[in-house]
């Protein structure tokens, strides 16, 4: 297993990578994440992913912060943290 010193020495190589402090969860967003709402989303992806025949290499994980371009820019850098 990788310990501090790879972390270190990783980080060190890839001068771009940073590494960022999780947020809290908002009430919100944690009382909404249910049973309900979970198989709603599923049901609906599904379809979305039949409809459009979708392969998994058309699906994109992002969020409300950045658009990514390419998959080569996946990890957060420092010039995406200012």
């Amino acid at each position: 297993m990788a310990g501090a010193d790879w972390f270190a020495g990783f980080l060190k190589r890839n001068p771009k990578i940073t590494v960022r402090s999780p947020e809290s969860t908002s009430i919100a967003r944690a009382t909404s994440f249910n049973r309900h709402n979970v198989e709603s989303f599923f049901t609906k992806l599904t379809e979305v992913v039949d409809r459009h025949k979708l392969q998994a290499g058309d699906i994109w994980n992002m969020d409300e912060t950045q658009q990514f371009e390419s998959q080569a820019n996946l990890l957060p850098t420092r010039e995406s943290n200012r």
